[in-house]
């Protein structure tokens, strides 16, 4: 996930963390339907390997970064896993 175009300039990614969720009504915690790598960062951009879900469900991979100044900023992504062809 890409930070640099809501980070201020000058502003570094000190830490980051990433949780997944089933995306229903509320979310549920979907760690075990997932392998995750420990997140890494590379300059303004967070980066993890993932592998799993489930056909048929929707995730929600929620980032949760800390910046240089002590900011934290949440971005979620979506992943719909479907059928393959």
């Amino acid at each position: 996930m890409d930070f640099s175009f809501i980070l201020p300039p000058g502003t570094a990614i000190t830490s980051v963390s990433i949780n997944i969720f089933r995306n229903i009504q509320p979310p549920v915690a979907a760690d075990a339907d997932w392998t995750v790598s420990t997140p890494f960062i590379l300059d303004r951009a967070v980066y993890c390997m993932l592998s799993g879900g489930v056909e048929g469900n929707d995730y929600q991979i929620r980032w949760h970064i800390t910046d240089s100044q002590n900011n934290v900023w949440n971005r979620t992504a979506m992943v719909l896993c479907a059928q393959t062809s």
